[in-house]
């Protein structure tokens, strides 16, 4: 659990997907890896990049020849 002292407001097209956001900025998180093609378009908000498994596992394999 993560406690949500960063709120994150209108950056995301739903307020859930603000929230979602908002936890993995409190949680120091790198990354935030979804599906969700909404929450794929803001790309990153602060520390956070956003990117889809398959780009994640990319990076972390340093494996771009998809």
């Amino acid at each position: 659990m993560v406690p949500i002292t960063v709120e994150v407001r209108g950056v995301a097209t739903h307020p859930e997907d603000d929230l979602v956001i908002a936890t993995a900025v409190n949680a120091g998180a790198d990354y935030l890896v979804t599906g969700d093609k909404e929450l794929l378009a803001v790309g990153a908000y602060q520390s956070v990049t956003i990117r889809n498994p398959r780009a994640f596992l990319e990076l972390l394999t340093g494996d771009d020849s998809t």
